[in-house]
């Protein structure tokens, strides 16, 4: 640990001390929280350790202060754990939250069996966020609601705006989706809940709110396994809030914070994490919490317990800062674009783009394709590809070239078994250029 972290780490313990937290964490001990046992440490030692100046713990032995700071702060945002649909432990938090804290988790555990972890199929990495019902598609289905950068490290997003799942390119078989609602701590795993996510109706471009809805069969008998309700109005500062998810590393960073380091036991199952909302949140899209997340948190939504809705989509958080979440009003007006209609793919507004049309082989007649020679001092063939790639041979193929989907001055190879081109070379004359002024496109498929 570098002395820049040591040295934050003991001066924030300063304030929480001043502040009256550490007599908050000993409360919290007297009631037996059992996250503080996910430690590995004795009640005994954290009191110990609380009972020392910040500076001089690091020179007593007992821990290091990034420790003691992440005890505290699990202490007052305990993430509770998820077992067989109950909230463990909910009668256990601290005086910050009313006393009726354990009624208003209560009385939102029914949307429990319908939070699940993000599963990848054919990925290096076996899951990668959380998800939730957010809505129903037509008779059959149901819509999941998750982040953006989750549903991309399988998927990209397409021109109609739904997103396509990529090909892994190590062995070329195509990644996929699951959503498993269950991953309970010490319950046997049950695959009766984890459901295919048969595609991504919606994937936001890189500029939008961090929105990704996935679309799965609707559980046969239900399960408990059904749409969360969406609050009507906006959450308020100091609103108590959960989030539901399942906490584990954040694979983007290098450089895990203390909660990550010290608290493994933590990851990879379900919990609960009661909060507050916080003021400064950016702009009208984004609203703030306090509530304990990690990376495994992605797409989890955060729930009013006054309401008992849901307020918003959590997508970030700093450790001990706060943490970001998409306003509901942001995703309904997504949920809205997609027009009630099943696997519907665009906001309206989009969608109102030119209709594709399509083209025929006649159509393309006489067009030369990519050429060769173009640059007269030396040839540039197009790459060899290999033949695992499958090249398909369009219906107007020529002998010279059984490959090519031939243009003017263009060129494509189109792979039959990816489904996608695999080259594409062009010929392009700098001394012609000009400009092109776009408006609404025209999409033609080459019926070749």
């Amino acid at each position: 640990m570098g002395t820049t972290d040591f040295t934050e780490s003991v001066r924030r313990l300063e304030r929480l001390a001043a502040s009256g937290t550490f007599d908050k964490v000993r409360k919290s001990l007297d009631k037996g929280n059992p996250v503080l046992k996910e430690f590995g440490v004795s009640d005994a030692q954290i009191r110990e350790a609380l009972s020392f100046d910040p500076p001089a713990l690091e020179a007593s032995g007992l821990m290091p202060p990034t420790m003691l700071e992440a005890i505290v702060r699990a202490s007052g945002r305990p993430p509770l754990i998820v077992r067989n649909g109950k909230v463990e432990g909910k009668t256990t938090l601290g005086d910050e939250f009313p006393a009726s804290i354990d009624g208003l988790i209560s009385g939102v555990e029914k949307f429990l069996p319908s939070v699940g972890r993000i599963e990848f199929v054919n990925h290096d990495m076996s899951w990668g966020g959380t998800g939730w019902i957010v809505a129903e598609d037509g008779p059959g289905h149901l819509l999941v609601a998750t982040n953006r950068h989750v549903a991309k490290l399988v998927a990209r997003r397409t021109f109609r705006g739904d997103g396509v799942f990529m090909f892994n390119p190590y062995n070329n078989t195509r990644y996929g989706a699951e959503i498993d609602f269950g991953e309970e701590s010490g319950v046997v795993p049950e695959p009766e809940k984890v459901f295919a996510l048969e595609k991504f109706t919606y994937l936001a471009d890189d500029i939008s709110a961090d929105i990704a809805i996935g679309r799965i069969p609707k559980p046969e008998g239900a399960g408990g396994i059904g749409r969360l309700d969406l609050a009507d109005n906006e959450g308020g500062d100091g609103e108590i809030v959960a989030v539901v998810g399942y906490p584990a590393a954040d694979p983007y960073r290098n450089d895990p914070n203390d909660m990550e380091r010290y608290f493994q036991g933590l990851y990879d199952v379900k919990r609960f994490s009661p909060g507050f909302l916080q003021p400064g949140g950016e702009g009208a899209t984004v609203l703030s919490h306090d509530c304990t997340t990690l990376g495994g948190n992605s797409g989890s939504p955060v729930i009013s317990l006054e309401s008992g809705k849901v307020v918003g989509l959590h997508f970030a958080g700093k450790y001990g800062v706060g943490n970001s979440a998409v306003r509901i009003a942001t995703l309904k007006s997504v949920l809205a674009g997609l027009g009630g209609q099943p696997g519907a793919a665009l906001p309206v507004a989009v969608a109102e783009e030119a209709a594709d049309r399509s083209h025929d082989a006649a159509f393309f007649a006489g067009r030369g394709g990519y050429d060769p020679d173009f640059l007269q001092v030396t040839g540039v063939p197009l790459p060899e590809v290999p033949p695992t790639l499958d090249l398909a041979r369009p219906s107007d193929a020529t002998g010279d070239r059984p490959h090519e989907l031939r243009y003017e001055h263009f060129g494509v190879l189109y792979s039959a078994a990816m489904k996608g081109p695999v080259v594409a070379a062009h010929n392009l004359d700098g001394s012609r250029y000009r400009g092109i002024k776009r408006s609404n496109s025209t999409w033609f498929h080459d019926l070749r």
